[in-house]
């Protein structure tokens, strides 16, 4: 490694390297989003919107942005949208000056525990774009399972991708008298509903630890779990879990994960919102799918030969560390992106909107 110039020690490929040695592959990055088992990600050359699937498994629809769906915010980043194409997202990041002198002076140092450390420290503060990548990816799963749609706004633009999800996929109820709320009753009519609609097996709830307390608190829910003759006189949260997912033959998946929108921190599930919906025997509601970025169809085309990797499935990095004139105070690495959930099973969601008790955790 001490042989090796600046440029060499910071090419896409090197950042790729660097992801993969932190996240080797079926490894998980960070604290795994919940949401992402549901929807593998997935790799496809084109980026036409007509790919990605909604209700009926019909293509999705881009529209102005409805009023009644929340934002998805971007992180450090710039999207675009064509008409008929799915969005894409772009993001750079210079190196943090802070660390380019030392760098330059553990590679005089020639000593190659010291240069790789530096570089390391140099790569995984870029990397952080990969994150953010992923967790654009994120909120548009939290968001289409939440509301049945994706809407950004950025750069002035509004826009909603839409998945067609119906009226009747969205239901109410008033859960905040524990005393006389019914929710086992309702989600039991909830599942057998969308069955008969749609034909798909309701089989899976997610929901964050707000909305499952206030299950768990409802006296109609406690007194039929107890009844049952294996249950005990006492239920503890693991097995008052189970009990539940027996009576409903539903499996049950508490989120209680946030992003940050650069203003707060934000709950990707909100509370009193239950998401309902099928799991195929893979485990699967539909695909996260990428397509081929502008550079990477540029390069195949042989028109450029720009440096980048992909990680991640479908992330692309652009490093411009081949440039003649490159200088690692002024580089940047670039992550740019195609991609949209495709919802193969949305005939099987629900969305339910809950009133909570005034302050369910008052009642522990």
């Amino acid at each position: 490694m001490a042989e090796q110039t600046l440029n060499q020690l910071f090419t896409a490929a090197s950042y790729a390297e660097r992801w993969e040695e932190r996240y080797p592959p079926d490894s998980v990055v960070g604290n795994e989003f919940l949401l992402r088992a549901f929807f593998p990600a997935v790799k496809q050359w084109e980026n036409k919107l007509a790919m990605i699937k909604g209700r009926r498994k019909a293509p999705i629809k881009l529209s102005a942005s409805a009023l009644d769906t929340n934002t998805l915010p971007l992180q450090r980043g710039q999207f675009e949208i064509v008409e008929e194409k799915m969005p894409y997202y772009k993001n750079f990041m210079r190196a943090d000056e802070t660390f380019v002198d030392a760098v330059d002076d553990a590679l005089n140092s020639r000593n190659d525990e010291r240069i790789k450390s530096m570089v390391n420290r140099v790569q995984d503060d870029q990397l952080n774009l990969v994150n953010c990548g992923l967790i654009t990816g994120d909120t548009q799963l939290s968001q289409l399972l939440t509301t049945g749609a994706i809407a950004i706004n950025d750069n002035g633009v509004k826009r909603t991708f839409d998945y067609g999800i119906l009226p009747e996929q969205k239901v109410t109820d008033n859960w905040a008298d524990v005393t006389t709320s019914q929710p086992m009753r309702q989600i039991k009519r909830w599942m057998q509903e969308r069955r008969t609609a749609s034909g798909l097996d309701v089989n899976t709830m997610v929901l964050n630890s707000t909305t499952w307390l206030a299950i768990t608190e409802s006296e109609s829910v406690r007194n039929l779990l107890i009844s049952i003759p294996e249950s005990g006189e006492f239920l503890a949260d693991n097995r008052f879990k189970q009990l539940f997912m027996n009576a409903l033959k539903l499996d049950v998946f508490l989120c209680d994960d946030m992003y940050n929108n650069d203003v707060e921190d934000v709950p990707h599930i909100p509370d009193g919102v239950i998401c309902l919906f099928h799991r195929a025997a893979d485990n699967t509601a539909g695909r996260y799918v990428y397509a081929a970025t502008p550079a990477e169809k540029s390069n195949a085309a042989g028109r450029t030969t720009y440096d980048i990797a992909i990680v991640e499935t479908g992330i692309c990095l652009l490093s411009d560390a081949d440039n003649a004139n490159w200088d690692i105070i002024e580089s940047n690495l670039k992550a740019d992106m195609y991609g949209l959930p495709s919802f193969e099973m949305a005939d099987g969601l629900v969305i339910a909107t809950i009133a909570l008790p005034p302050d369910p955790l008052g009642t522990i």
